[in-house]
């Protein structure tokens, strides 16, 4: 998130959304640990609490309303 904020960030002319989910790993699924091998003995993935909200809220107002 600092290496974001401290370059995309940082340009005026740029559109940076940053939203941390803390049950999830780096693939935005839900897990307790993040490691390889929770994910890949997962029976099942499901997204992090929150994201499809988060995806929705910033096509809403990210691209939606640019076309507007």
């Amino acid at each position: 998130m600092e290496l974001y904020s401290n370059t995309i960030g940082k340009n005026p002319n740029a559109s940076l959304t940053i939203r941390t989910f803390p049950d999830g790993n780096h693939n935005l699924q839900q897990a307790r640990t993040g490691g390889l091998r929770e994910m890949l003995q997962a029976s099942e993935h499901r997204a992090s609490d929150g994201y499809y909200e988060a995806m929705a809220d910033w096509l809403r107002t990210k691209v939606l309303s640019e076309r507007t």
